[in-house]
């Protein structure tokens, strides 16, 4: 199975995500991390189920919060690049 790579600026992006959501409903930043630990699980053990966007870039949108994650999938590793949230600021590398 091929590794689960974050692009660096994931961790901005799941925090800014995190705390937006909390103001939102205080709270909800539990459910969110929850909802975003799933949706890792579901990348690493069934990447190709997500159709691919553009340029190979896979999306996993969120049941339960508004936002996605987008994904590469390569032959030996997949990368997360992107995790914009719910509050229209989308920021990509």
């Amino acid at each position: 199975m091929p590794t689960l790579e974050n692009h660096q600026i994931v961790g901005t992006d799941f925090q800014s995500a995190h705390g937006w959501h909390e103001e939102e409903c205080p709270g909800a930043r539990l459910k969110f991390t929850d909802g975003f630990r799933r949706a890792y699980h579901k990348i690493r053990h069934e990447p190709l189920l997500d159709a691919s966007t553009f340029s190979g870039i896979r999306r996993l949108n969120s049941n339960r919060f508004p936002g996605a994650i987008f994904y590469s999938v390569k032959r030996e590793e997949m990368g997360v690049l992107a995790v914009p949230h719910g509050s229209g600021e989308v920021k990509f590398f």
